[in-house]
């Protein structure tokens, strides 16, 4: 069986700002993995699409591209290169661009039918809802076998955008455009990243629970060598958070409860808001923040790269891993905090919301908190980093067996792949 599986999704490749970048670079990282649990006779080629993207690009990033042409050549695949009638810098964009971006990467699959015996699309997020579609009335009188077409939306128009977007109620019709096609044709899906987007399409978008697969996220389970310290990692014991700048990430919340626990320990506060993603009034209203309050700790301005995480996870300076967003999916920072903090076992502390309260039990291997409620969230700092060793190592330990169990990326892809109809015994 020659099997391609193609991967269309707009960061991550040659950009990466957001945490579809991050699972992105999972998804590629895992490819190696997937092809080697392959049965003998089963001939697995990996291919990756994107839009044309130019080095102005949001989150550009030097060499980024040369990694993954690296994974894909090695399989027989290539990278994918396509028109999203942009200006090549804007990466995401609106429905119109969308649009565009779902002409694109269908066309690239459709020129790639007559080499393979079966294909399997993964479309990341809203830029690809219509790639099912366009596939399915292109091939409406194919005599062989249609290309199989997942979307997966690692969030929707309806969970934290549609009081802002200008173009909300465009999203959540060119969103179910993607839901109408699984429940329309047979080899049209949706995928679910979590629970708590499964039960979230399945309420607000009709989504068939027949015609979802899950594709749990999670991370690459190896550790790469730890990097130097960046120059912003101070040489104090601290408290550490990071994200876009973004009201819904919580950082104010953060902040205040910081302020209210501080006179109860030494510990600093350090808060990375990815320069790429930031918004000067977000980042300013921070800044005073930190000032009126007098917290002990600095916010940085910096972009977010894998590396910063890992140095980051891995310091032993870093004695919690605070995620307090008021909304969230899913949220890849405790995974990634488990996997490479787990020599020196930094606490997490996440808020009690969506896909992050699935991923934590209180008091095993996490804390959940109610960020809303300062004092609460106050309390549950102190106590964080009131912890002995023994303490900190057991949560930690919990964690990466959590880790292992539900988050394993590449043994999720293979699970999503597995359940597919007549691809059950692809795997060993």
């Amino acid at each position: 069986m020659r099997l391609a599986i193609i991967l269309l999704t707009y960061d991550g490749v040659v950009s990466w700002y957001c945490g579809v970048g991050s699972i992105t670079q999972y998804f590629i990282h895992s490819m190696p993995e997937v092809i080697s649990r392959s049965k003998p006779g089963v001939d697995i080629s990996f291919f990756v699409g994107i839009p044309f993207t130019g080095k102005d690009c949001l989150g550009y990033r030097e060499g980024l591209v040369d990694g993954v042409k690296v994974v894909v050549e090695k399989t027989g695949g290539r990278l994918l290169f396509f028109s999203d009638d942009s200006d090549g810098i804007s990466q995401y964009g609106g429905p119109a661009q969308w649009e565009a971006a779902s002409v694109g990467g269908a066309s690239v699959v459709l020129n790639l039918l007559d080499r393979f015996d079966k294909i399997i699309i993964f479309a990341f997020d809203t830029p690809y809802c219509k790639v099912g579609e366009l596939i399915c009335n292109q091939l409406s009188d194919y005599p062989g076998e249609n290309p199989v077409v997942i979307w997966v939306p690692h969030s929707t128009g309806l969970i934290h955008e549609i009081k802002t977007l200008p173009h909300s109620s465009e999203r959540y019709a060119w969103e179910l455009a993607a839901i109408t096609a699984s429940k329309k044709h047979e080899s049209c899906y949706v995928g679910y990243i979590n629970r708590f987007m499964k039960n979230h399409l399945m309420a607000h978008f009709k989504a068939d629970e027949a015609k979802m697969l899950p594709l749990i996220n999670g991370v690459v389970p190896v550790v790469a060598k730890s990097p130097n310290l960046p120059k912003w990692m101070p040489n104090k014991r601290v408290v550490f958070s990071c994200g876009r700048a973004e009201a819904y990430k919580g950082f104010e919340k953060l902040i205040k409860a910081f302020a209210k626990s501080q006179r109860e320990h030494g510990t600093h506060l350090l808060i990375n808001v990815s320069t790429s993603t930031s918004y000067a009034p977000v980042f300013e209203k921070l800044l005073k923040l930190m000032d009126e309050l007098k917290v002990r700790g600095k916010i940085i301005n910096e972009f977010l790269s894998m590396e910063d995480h890992l140095a980051a996870m891995t310091s032993r300076n870093v004695r919690a891993v605070v995620v307090p967003s008021l909304g969230e999916p899913f949220g890849l920072v405790p995974e990634e905090a488990r996997l490479y903090g787990k020599q020196d076992c930094p606490v997490i502390i996440a808020s009690d919301v969506d896909g992050l309260s699935e991923q934590i039990c209180t008091g095993v291997d996490g804390f959940l908190v109610d960020v809303c409620n300062e004092d609460e969230f106050a309390k549950i700092i102190t106590k964080v980093l009131s912890l002995d060793n023994e303490q900190r190592k057991r949560l930690a330990v919990n964690g990466l067996e959590r880790l292992k169990q539900s988050y394993n990326y590449p043994e999720n892809v293979v699970t999503c792949i597995a359940s597919l109809p007549g691809l059950e015994e692809v795997f060993d």
